[in-house]
């Protein structure tokens, strides 16, 4: 395993027309950036290579090509987000609170970031680099396996460029489950999804408290939790 660092993000659209493998309707859920409190998708259609059809009941997810530069400020996320990189490689600059990093994403590895964790400032380069995006969320009133896992920091974490075979075995399935139509059902999907989930928060629980990238409240939280 290695030590976190960052996430990549989409950037501004581009002319060159990307195939969609999969349903990409209307009504298709989108993955989504928070860039300055604002929501937006979090690239261009064109740049989709797959999203999910009607029939896919798992989490939300996106097979995406990135552009070959970009920057953005102030991006979060609105849910607890896996980045896992499918091809090429994408050096990562950023800075979150008061501290700055840059890392190397290759392939087979992947990123966690928190719902809510914000980058101040977050910059990339890459090289035909395409990524499969992952949202956690609750299936009904159940919490996520990341939210269920019992830490209570873990509205605040970021980790980047973890290598783990599990994870890239379970994205497989996730990913040609829904190029083929999603034919086992939708029960199977959701079993992907949570055994995805709970694999990442059992990962990100072991990573030594050194090498976590994990904020401390600002005193305005720390005010906001004590007069609740």
């Amino acid at each position: 395993m290695t030590p976190p660092s960052i996430v990549l993000a989409a950037g501004p659209r581009e002319a060159e027309a990307v195939p969609v493998l999969a349903a990409t309707g209307a009504n298709a859920r989108r993955i989504e950036l928070i860039i300055d409190g604002r929501r937006r998708p979090v690239c261009a259609r064109n740049r989709v290579l797959l999203l999910p059809g009607r029939f896919w009941t798992g989490y939300r997810l996106e097979w995406i090509r990135a552009p070959a530069s970009g920057a953005l400020t102030r991006v979060s996320t609105p849910e607890h987000r896996i980045v896992f990189v499918v091809s090429g490689t994408c050096d990562v600059r950023y800075r979150a609170y008061s501290h700055e990093g840059r890392h190397r994403l290759r392939p087979g590895v992947f990123c966690f970031i928190a719902r809510g964790y914000t980058f101040e400032h977050l910059a990339w380069t890459s090289n035909h680099f395409e990524s499969i995006m992952v949202d956690i969320a609750d299936f009904g009133v159940d919490p996520s396996p990341v939210d269920a896992f019992g830490r209570t920091d873990a509205l605040f974490d970021m980790y980047m460029g973890i290598d783990d075979a599990r994870v890239a075995t379970l994205m497989n399935l996730m990913r040609g489950e829904i190029e083929a139509g999603c034919p086992t059902g939708g029960t199977y999907g959701e079993g992907l999804s949570l055994a995805l989930a709970s694999r990442v928060a059992s990962l990100c629980a072991t990573i030594p408290d050194t090498q976590r990238c994990a904020p401390t409240l600002s005193p305005k939280q720390v005010q906001h939790v004590t007069d609740s």
